[in-house]
């Protein structure tokens, strides 16, 4: 992981250094990765910041020649003991070390507003004073990091599956992923029928289909909350810094790069097609998938038999598709080209021909990725005027302006009437084109109950990411850290008969422990016989074993801690400002069931480079502990022209979700300087 990141850190500075307006941001992006990219495998005690903290900022000290982090809006500063003009930054490191009185550092190149290179040398911290919020002082600066090796070989190819099945046998496997689908603002209101297939409904007329055991994955979370990152994340079972797939953009490695040599030959359909499995893909892939050199229309992901994947980003009309590497072009008729239908047809058409002819040998894998409900979020004609009466959950987020947060979301203002109308519609078209997901994941069970092959099926379903409907003022999005970004429905059909479905067939048994979009991977490995041993992930199935009893319809009574992290890498805009504006989405000014004669202005996240972030989730459920602690690259330091000035810093962002489960209230101001390193080190 240390050298993935080192080597990133690398690519990412000689990209930024080679423009000139870029060179100050390269200097807030490695402050930002330093954390991420201490000594691999030493312990804490040696490769740990040393700390200092005041009022306005904290300082963290990095080896020379490194750059200090600076948080700030958590204690006092002490007051400078002077700058020199100096070079480089490490002799600026140089320069703090040599004074005795110095321990840490701070050092800006030049600028429009700050001639020449100034290096300000900052004191000796006051030894602690306990509770009072006074400053400590921390270990002094560990050695650079070894250089990174260079890139290695290409992948060997997949071995054999090394172990038994996790159910004894390979079954087939139905996977379907939405876009953008939430869990906090009643998605699943949309969905009647998934609901009662997967045994959603308690005191429901019908528990799991086929007599099956279903589990809902009440904490199911995603760890970059955007298209490709999450979507790479899914496929590869890793964290989006170490598939490098940051960001939707083929700069930014989406459907390139690295993810194209190196992690998509390793992805689980490459592993299940090496362990027997008929594989099939339909939908949308990856947003660049078909435009990029490295991913054209005529490429064909690794592992995959039949293959009709989307060109770009989620469409419902007008798009074109590989067909096995050929192009095939779509309009703007419901009958044969709505492509929610469509992946429908085809999917269904695949499992009544493939599942007949299915061997534990040879299973069947099918997998779906849906355009719903992305953004514009066009339904289908029949459901149109669904849920017309309904507006957007208003939680407590919903409208609320946090002057706490990091300085995209604290300078926002509330929602006019004409935007909030807007996101009300918005959220109603989201649920209308669920419907249309709701009837195709009914026809993949009836295909497979016609097959007589429920007992050897496994399903699953969950999304990309969530989304925000007018939460935190923003009339509509996803790329927050967030319970309604972050946060996903998640459910599992497993067959009956094995030690995954004891007392099968009733209401789902809902998980309480935290499962992971990089766990979907090595899951699907477990099934086919796969340890997933080069994956960040891990097999959510020990989960479904209770260790005593029956789990029908009720908490599993194994529960397990996780800490995990979260992480947003955005595109930057020169020209940017903090709140990032659109207007005339979605035919707002024609739509019939929306008359209006202007469109709103939307402010929207959009890749806002004040909202790159990396957080850490502590979920404990053994002691009732659910913390979130951010570092964001923010800062008042901001300008019109980009990239910031040097007053930009890393602001924190700290949660107590037992207390404050909606994340209304930033407790940053109230970490001792301790945890606050403790959590960094964690970070």
């Amino acid at each position: 992981v240390t050298s993935l990141v080192q080597l990133a850190l690398v690519h990412t500075m000689e990209m930024l250094l080679a423009s000139q307006p870029l060179r100050l941001l390269a200097v807030g992006i490695v402050a930002l990765l330093l954390p991420f990219a201490g000594a691999g495998g030493a312990a804490l005690s040696d490769s740990s910041p040393s700390v200092s903290v005041g009022v306005g900022v904290v300082h963290v000290t990095t080896a020379c020649p490194g750059f200090e982090i600076i948080y700030r809006g958590i204690a006092n500063a002490p007051t400078a003991l002077g700058n020199v003009s100096v070079e480089t930054a490490g002799a600026c490191c140089a320069a703090c070390l040599a004074n005795a009185n110095c321990t840490a550092w701070t050092w800006h190149p030049p600028t429009a507003v700050l001639e020449p290179r100034v290096c300000w040398l900052m004191p000796a911290p006051a030894e602690p004073h306990g509770a009072n919020g006074t400053v400590v002082s921390g270990i002094p600066p560990s050695p650079p990091p070894p250089p990174s090796p260079p890139p290695g070989p290409p992948p060997t190819p997949i071995p054999p599956p090394d172990q038994p099945p996790a159910l004894g046998f390979r079954p087939n496997i139905v996977f379907v992923l939405t876009d953008d689908q939430d869990t906090t603002q009643d998605s699943m209101l949309a969905m009647p029928k998934t609901r009662a297939l997967f045994g959603l409904d308690p005191g429901g007329e019908q528990g799991c289909a086929g007599g099956g055991a279903c589990f809902n994955l009440s904490r199911a979370y995603v760890v970059t909350p955007i298209c490709c990152p999450s979507r790479s994340s899914y496929l590869s079972g890793k964290y989006t810094h170490n598939h490098q797939t940051l960001q939707n953009g083929e700069a930014q490695g989406c459907a390139a790069g690295t993810w194209v040599d190196s992690i998509e030959p390793r992805t689980y359909p490459a592993y299940l097609a090496t362990a027997g499995y008929r594989t099939a893909f339909f939908g949308k892939y990856l947003n660049q998938y078909g435009g990029t050199v490295a991913s054209p229309i005529s490429h064909i992901p690794p592992g995959w038999n039949n293959w009709t994947g989307l060109k770009g980003n989620s469409a419902y009309y007008n798009y074109k598709l590989s067909i096995d590497g050929v192009e095939e072009a779509h309009g703007d008729d419901y009958a044969t080209d709505y492509l929610t239908d469509l992946v429908a047809n085809r999917s269904v058409a695949w499992l009544e021909a493939e599942l007949p002819g299915a061997t534990p040998t040879h299973p069947v894998l099918t997998v779906v990725h849906t355009p719903s409900p992305h953004h514009p979020a066009i339904p289908a004609p029949q459901y149109m005027n669904s849920f017309s009466n309904l507006t957007a959950p208003r939680t407590p987020t919903w409208n609320h302006i946090s002057p706490d947060k990091h300085t995209w979301l604290s300078t926002l203002s509330p929602m006019n009437s004409n935007v909030t109308e807007y996101s009300d519609h918005l959220w109603r078209r989201r649920l209308r084109s669920l419907q249309s997901v709701d009837d195709m994941v009914a026809r993949h069970f009836a295909a497979v109950t016609a097959a007589g092959a429920m007992d050897r099926t496994v399903f699953v379903y969950t999304s990309d990411h969530g989304y925000h409907s007018g939460q935190w003022g923003v009339p509509y999005c996803k790329m927050l850290p967030y319970e309604e970004d972050v946060r996903v429905p998640m459910f599992v059909r497993i067959p009956k008969g094995s030690i995954y479905g004891r007392g099968a067939g009733g209401a789902a048994t809902i998980i309480q422990s935290p499962v992971l979009s990089i766990d979907l991977a090595p899951t699907l490995l477990d099934l086919a016989g796969y340890t997933a041993a080069a994956m960040d992930g891990r097999s959510f199935l020990p989960l479904f074993k209770a260790s005593t009893g029956s789990v029908t319809g009720d908490h599993v009574d194994i529960t397990q801690d996780r800490a995990f992290l979260v992480e947003y890498w955005p595109i930057p805009h020169s020209g940017e400002d903090v709140q990032v504006t659109t207007r005339g989405l979605d035919g707002w000014c024609t739509d019939p069931d929306v008359l209006k004669t202007d469109c709103p202005i939307l402010p929207i996240t959009v890749d806002s480079v004040n909202n790159t972030y990396a957080c850490v989730r502590t979920l404990l459920p053994s002691s009732g502990t659910d913390t979130l602690f951010c570092l964001f690259w923010d800062g008042n330091g901001w300008d019109n022209n980009f990239p910031r000035t040097p007053a930009a810093s890393n602001f924190v962002e700290f949660y107590d979700l037992e207390t404050d489960p909606w994340q209304l209230t930033n407790r940053a101001s109230a970490l001792n300087t301790s945890a606050l390193a403790r959590h960094t080190a964690q970070l």
